[in-house]
C-alpha cells in the first residue's frame, strides 16, 4: 500500500520511473484480463461507466486540475513544457481526447493513447525552481516518475467519486470500492501496476489523505500562477460563472490548499450559496432526459457497442446547442489566453 512513505520517497534523487517495459507488461495484463476488447478497458456493466457517464461530473473539473497543480512536478511540467498559457483550449482538447480514448473506446485506441502519453511524459523533465514542501531548489522532476502518475491518477479517481455523489446519488460503499477496484484498468496505461496501487478504498482514502497532508502535495509558484490564470478569466462573459466555479471548486478542495491557491469557500455565506446552487443542480440534472445527461464520448461508446439507438432529431438539437455553448465559453477563454501570451512577448 502507498502512503506518506510514498510522499517522503518522491524527494530523493532515486524516484522510480515507469520504463516502456514496465508500460508493455501493463498492457499486456489488459489484454488478458478484458474479456470484450471491443468494449474497451470498462464496457457498459462497469461501475466506472456508471459514474463517468455523467457529464454533470464535468464540474469536478477544476478540483482536479488544481489538485494536481498542487504537486510541484505537475505543475512546473506544464509550466516549462505545455503552451497551456498561449492556447489553453487545445490542451484541453488534448488531455480529454486521451483521456476519453482510455474510458470509452475500444482496447486498442485504449493502448494506443496509452503509448502515446507515455511516449509524450518521456521527453518531459526539468527542474524545479523554488525549495518548498519536501522539494529541493533544483531537484529534478520527471514526468513518469511513478509517484507522480500516481497523484494524477488519484486525482481524477478521488474526484469524479466525490462530484458524482454531489450532484448525482449518493453511492454504495460497495460501489465506491467496485468503481475504486475497475479504476486498476486505467492505472494501468500509465504503467501503474497493484504494487504501488492502494489495494481497496479505504486505503486510497488514506493514502490520499497523507499526500495532502505529507508535504509532497504543495502548491508552487507556477501551480498557483496557472491555476489563477485559469480560473480567473478576464472576458466579461464569463465573469459571472467563473465565480461561481470558483466557489464551488474551493469548496471541495483540502482547505490547507483552497487556501494557497487563494480560492473562496471558508466562509458560511460562500459554503451556503455552494450548497444551494448543489441541491438546485441536483434536483434539476434528476429531471433531465438521461439522453441529454450522457456524455458525448460515452454516447458514441453505447452506440458503437449496440446498447442504445440513434437519439431524436430534438435531443441531437438540444445536446448540439449546449455542446456549441460550451465550445463558444471554451474559445473564449482560448483566445483570451492568446491574446495574454502575446502582450507578454
Amino acid at each position: 500500500m502507498m502512503g506518506s512513505g510514498a510522499a517522503a520517497r518522491s524527494s530523493t534523487s532515486s524516484a522510480r520511473l515507469v520504463t516502456r517495459d514496465e508500460l508493455e507488461a501493463a498492457l499486456a495484463r489488459l489484454d488478458d484480463e478484458i474479456a470484450r476488447p471491443e468494449a474497451g478497458i470498462f464496457g457498459p456493466d462497469t461501475a466506472v461507466w456508471h459514474v463517468s457517464r455523467e457529464s454533470i461530473v464535468f464540474l469536478g473539473a477544476g478540483r482536479a486540475m488544481l489538485l494536481q497543480l498542487a504537486h510541484p512536478y505537475v505543475a512546473y511540467a506544464i509550466d516549462q513544457h505545455s503552451n497551456t498559457r498561449a492556447d489553453p483550449l487545445a490542451r484541453f482538447r488534448r488531455t480529454f481526447d486521451n483521456i476519453f480514448a482510455m474510458f470509452f473506446d475500444d482496447l486498442p485506441k485504449a493502448k494506443r493513447s496509452a503509448r502515446r502519453v507515455h511516449t509524450v511524459h518521456t521527453h518531459i523533465t526539468g527542474h524545479l525552481g523554488e525549495r518548498i514542501g519536501i522539494y529541493r531548489r533544483g531537484q529534478r522532476y520527471r514526468a513518469n516518475e511513478v509517484e507522480a502518475l500516481l497523484w494524477v491518477y488519484a486525482t481524477l479517481i478521488d474526484t469524479a467519486l466525490m462530484t458524482y455523489e454531489m450532484f448525482v446519488e449518493e453511492l454504495s460503499s460497495e460501489m465506491r470500492e467496485r468503481y475504486y477496484r475497475e479504476s486498476f484498468r486505467f492505472a494501468a496505461l500509465f504503467g501503474l501496476g497493484e504494487d504501488v496501487l492502494p489495494p481497496d478504498f479505504a486505503a486510497f482514502r488514506a493514502y490520499f489523505e497523507a499526500t495532502v497532508n505529507s508535504g509532497a502535495v504543495v502548491v508552487s509558484q507556477p501551480g498557483r500562477e496557472i491555476g489563477r490564470f485559469l480560473l480567473r478569466p478576464r472576458h466579461v462573459a464569463l465573469r459571472p460563472s467563473a465565480l461561481w466555479f470558483r466557489a464551488l471548486t474551493g469548496t471541495m478542495l483540502p482547505e490547507t490548499l483552497r487556501e494557497a491557491f487563494g480560492l473562496p469557500g471558508k466562509s458560511r455565506v460562500t459554503q451556503s450559496l455552494v450548497r444551494l446552487s448543489q441541491r438546485l443542480l441536483r434536483w434539476s440534472y434528476a429531471r433531465l432526459s438521461p439522453d441529454l445527461r450522457v456524455l458525448p464520448a460515452m454516447l458514441e461508446a453505447e452506440q458503437r457497442l449496440g446498447v442504445r439507438g440513434e437519439l431524436s432529431a430534438r435531443h441531437r438539437r438540444i445536446r448540439g446547442a449546449v455542446i456549441a455553448l460550451l465550445e463558444r465559453a471554451l474559445a473564449l477563454v482560448g483566445k483570451e489566453g492568446v491574446g495574454r501570451e502575446r502582450a507578454s512577448t
